[in-house]
């Protein structure tokens, strides 16, 4: 290993083939075939490296992320030299590695979205460029289905791009379909230090309801700016059942200034009355409701039916997306 982090490569790959030769199994075997098929796939030595990884599969233990670094190394290479069908083949292989990361894993939310990713997009790409582009089509209707379920904002919003940039004449209500959604999902319980202007809640317990969780922040503009949209919508739609939660924590500040917790709860009272909203908040001393439900920008908003199954995540505050989420919202209303 000193060899390798010198970056000795042809040191580094003589001595692991050296120490395979007597160590078959065990995590320092696992650990030098990683080694050799880094350095394999940088000398084009491509057999080798595709014999180093079989024999990773036959041996323990086994770590999905290091068996998703050396499939990734192999589909770039194949990519290259512009093999396809070889490339389709250790993506399949990252696609596998990935999934089984976020089985695992799934908490490590940063490394978990970016794997589920890259390994789709080498796939698709793989697809594409062997005439399979209803296997692409598939391969983002099973991640977007795997973000409901996680949930996980940001990979279902860019799941959904992807998935529309392949098929742009879906249309919105055909993507958000109750039949193309998870029917056993179990969201995590909001987790908060402090209700404003409503009891504290469990989504357990508001099964029978249309719930929209909105992730915001006083200070954030694309937030301030759904506002009014959420405030008539819960006016408008309280008696035919629609509950909005809205979700925030404690920053320290608000208005320009440095604030307390105990200040920043009366700034945010005063917020809200300021802005006439007729709903509840729920303020956080921590980012677990961020990383439970993978949201990493502001505003998003879940939109959960009566069943409990999130049915829409909406990211950002276009025009647009809020005329979604709104149409989103009658739908579900107007469901039994």
């Amino acid at each position: 290993m000193l060899q390798h982090l010198a970056g000795n490569a042809d040191a580094a790959l003589a001595t692991m083939r050296l120490f395979l030769k007597d160590n078959r199994d065990g995590n320092n075997a696992q650990v030098a075939r990683n080694v050799v098929v880094l350095y394999t796939v940088k000398k084009d030595l491509l057999p080798e490296a595709k014999a180093a990884i079989e024999d990773y599969a036959r041996h323990q233990p086994q770590n999905p992320d290091d068996r998703y670094r050396m499939e990734l190394l192999m589909a770039d290479a194949y990519w290259r030299a512009k093999d396809f069908a070889s490339v389709t083949t250790h993506a399949q292989q990252m696609w596998a590695a990935a999934k089984a990361f976020t089985e695992a894993r799934k908490t490590e939310v940063f490394r978990r979205d970016e794997i589920l990713m890259k390994s789709g997009i080498y796939l698709t790409e793989a697809y594409l460029k062997t005439n399979q582009k209803d296997q692409a089509v598939a391969l983002w209707t099973e991640l977007r289905r795997m973000a409901i379920a996680l949930p996980a904002a940001t990979l279902y919003r860019d799941t959904t791009v992807r998935l529309l940039r392949l098929n742009p004449a879906l249309k919105i209500d055909q993507l958000f379909d109750s039949s193309l959604t998870p029917a056993k999902t179990v969201l995590p319980e909001l987790i908060g230090k402090e209700w404003i202007e409503q009891q504290p809640v469990k989504l357990k317990d508001l099964r029978g309801k249309v719930v929209l969780l909105d992730f915001w922040a006083p200070w954030c503009g694309p937030c301030r700016y759904t506002l009014p949209n959420f405030a008539r919508w819960q006016n408008t739609f309280k008696s035919k059942g629609l509950v909005i939660l809205g979700l925030t924590q404690y920053y320290g500040h608000g208005g320009g200034r440095q604030l307390t917790e105990s200040e920043e709860l009366v700034y945010l009272r005063e917020f809200k009355k300021r802005n006439a909203l007729p709903y509840g908040f729920l303020v956080a001393d921590s980012d677990m409701n961020d990383f439970n439900y993978g949201v990493f920008s502001i505003p998003t908003s879940f939109l959960i039916d009566r069943k409990g199954v999130v049915r829409y995540i909406s990211v950002g505050a276009s025009e647009e997306e809020v005329a979604n989420l709104g149409e989103m919202v009658r739908t579900l209303l107007d469901e039994k």
